[in-house]
């Protein structure tokens, strides 16, 4: 139970580093996009007008990206013509930032979903985790709760020598073996529920490592790009936007693969057929605790009534003494058990459910998730909230049982007085 605990926390864990990771990765491409960006700004072309004589109003115009050599221009010159030399803006920049301009939007938009992805994987371990976290300490306290096995077990200084009721002894020795058996049912069914919500959450495990796989392609795709000189004289405005176009091309198919890895996971859990049974069996399991005396009601037995039916005779006041105190110390506990039950009736309701996984993928029933609150929900009413009425009733049976002895003998006023407050103390 304990090891399903600290698998689920590690790989809650593996999350927040997940997401950690695809925050870096997004702010180097953000990086490389505004690197990018700023060579294209910078990218520039010399600009020639010629003028003819002859037709100097209608002159030819030549973007290059290297200059006319000294010869180039003494032909023109030789020729008959005159030319001027500018460095401006590269004619295709604009293009080249409508380029980059989609790839942005295909990279932030991956970005958003990487980042959503991860998040919400990190956000359904972690809810998980905080359901088994109320859960353990459900199970610690149950675990501490001491039911005994024999009347004999339960600490008192008096004695049923000479009781005159063997049947109402024979009952209560009945309800007792009966709720330590559904004590120890009830916690074994919460351990078994925490080791399930470990499994649950480790089928995550080995996605998880795919995804951490991905993001380590991407930034090392991204730190190679990263890597090469973006001085704009060593690139050409073509190249530029061939590259950006690939950026695209290759998140695009980052992103695919991410979903195609949600879609694993999400079949995965969507098969686990043995899991909604062993859910059923589980609480099948609290229901088969159930007794007659419980009047139809499923889950942790109530206990049947006693007999105050007495057999011939009297029973001495020094009996009755010692008869009034076993029960007395009986009927304290079980009230005080009632009353222990409190802690994990508590903790059980505060403790959170599961969140429902990946809601944004329609075919997602999320019947593990489903199942495993139903459980918790079901130990918790039927078993640990049917467990302290049940204690309390066993108390109070005691109770009324010695009561109704008592009254029955032939008592003094002092005597029955006597007893009457050792039984109201």
């Amino acid at each position: 139970m304990s090891d399903a605990y600290d698998a689920t926390k590690a790989i809650e864990q593996t999350c927040n580093d997940l997401v950690d990771s695809y925050e870096d990765l997004a702010e180097m491409g953000a990086g490389l996009l505004a690197t990018i960006k700023s060579t294209i700004g910078q990218l520039r072309q010399y600009k020639y007008t010629v003028h003819w004589s002859g037709s100097y109003s209608n002159p030819s115009v030549e973007y290059r990206d290297d200059p006319y050599s000294w010869w180039e221009k003494a032909l023109i010159w030789t020729g008959g013509g005159a030319i001027t030399e500018e460095i401006v803006d590269h004619p295709r920049q604009q293009e080249a930032l409508d380029a980059l301009a989609d790839t942005q939007g295909i990279v932030d938009g991956a970005d958003e979903k990487f980042e959503f992805d991860a998040g919400h994987m990190r956000d359904s371990v972690a809810s998980i985790a905080s359901h088994m976290s109320g859960w353990v300490g459900v199970s610690s306290l149950v675990s501490r709760l001491i039911f005994p096995s024999r009347a004999s077990q339960v600490p008192t200084s008096g004695d049923i020598d000479g009781w005159r009721s063997p049947s109402a002894f024979s009952t209560y020795e009945d309800n007792l073996a009966i709720q330590h058996d559904a004590h120890e049912t009830t916690a074994t069914s919460i351990e078994t529920m925490l080791t399930r919500d470990g499994n649950f959450v480790e089928t995550l495990g080995d996605h998880l490592i795919v995804f951490a796989e991905l993001q380590g392609d991407q930034n090392e795709y991204y730190a190679g790009l990263v890597a090469q000189d973006w001085a704009p004289d060593k690139w050409s405005i073509t190249s530029v936007i061939q590259i950006v176009g690939e950026i695209g091309t290759k998140v695009t198919q980052f992103q695919q693969l991410q979903v195609d890895e949600i879609k694993a996971v999400v079949s995965t859990l969507n098969s686990a057929v043995s899991d909604i049974l062993q859910t059923e069996e589980q609480k099948n399991t609290i229901n088969r605790l159930s007794e007659p005396s419980g009047q139809g009601e499923v889950g942790w037995p109530e206990p049947a009534p006693l007999s105050s039916k007495k057999g011939a005779g009297e029973t001495s006041y020094y009996d009755l003494t010692f008869q009034t105190q076993y029960f007395k110390d009986h009927i304290t506990h079980w009230s005080d058990l009632s009353g222990d039950f409190t802690a994990p009736v508590d903790q059980a309701e505060a403790a959170p459910a599961i969140e429902t996984m990946f809601h944004q993928f329609p075919g997602f029933m999320a019947t593990t998730a489903s199942g495993l609150n139903s459980l918790a929900d079901h130990i918790k009413d039927k078993a640990l909230v049917r467990g302290k009425a049940a204690t309390k009733e066993i108390s109070e049976i005691l109770d009324d049982t010695i009561r109704t002895y008592v009254a029955g003998e032939d008592l003094n006023a002092q005597q029955a007085n006597e007893l009457q407050k050792l039984l109201d103390e």
